[in-house]
């Protein structure tokens, strides 16, 4: 590593190498070696790399491996895939919530809230992959409210991932 440029540490950085960041959020759409190589890198930037990341989920073709990135981010990542729930784009909304179910309890249990508001979003997999992440994040009390959305959900596909997450909260 060069130590002029290079001197990431947990998260801080005392001469952060912003062209290596820069071309690792382009590597993010690239094939699967190079992007798995830009994810590792950029989460272990840590929160120095966030503000490019988040810069990245505005592109179709960055998105996915900017949500992967903050999934491998673990606690770091939190925030940012918070912030993303809240995201114009459905995409983001959707992996966003994916990805806070895939940290897992007890670290992304701080977004059962938010997730539980987007129970009512206008896109279909958006409620699909919050139901995901609440089968994994969830407890009793979110076991209920999916009991309730089971009997007014409309989509196929959102019903029968409630009944899944039930499952997995071992409720039915």
């Amino acid at each position: 590593m060069n130590e002029e440029k290079d001197t990431v540490n947990n998260g801080v950085d005392s001469n952060l190498d912003v062209e290596k960041i820069e071309k690792s959020v382009e590597d993010l759409c690239r094939s699967n070696f190079s992007r798995n190589v830009a994810v590792k890198y950029l989460s272990g930037v840590g929160k120095a790399a966030i503000p490019y990341v988040m810069k990245a989920l505005d592109s179709n073709i960055h998105r996915g491996g900017a949500i992967e990135t903050f999934v491998k981010m673990r606690e770091t990542g939190i925030e940012p895939l918070i912030a993303c729930l809240d995201a114009q784009n459905v995409d983001t909304r959707r992996f966003a919530a994916r990805g806070l179910g895939d940290i897992g309890k007890p670290l992304a249990t701080v977004a059962v809230p938010r997730l539980i508001e987007l129970l009512d979003d206008w896109y279909e997999y958006v409620r699909f992959d919050c139901v995901y992440a609440l089968g994994i994040l969830g407890d009793k009390d979110t076991g209920v409210i999916l009991r309730e959305r089971l009997k007014e959900e409309k989509s196929i596909n959102v019903h029968n991932e409630i009944v899944t997450a039930l499952e997995r909260l071992g409720l039915i």
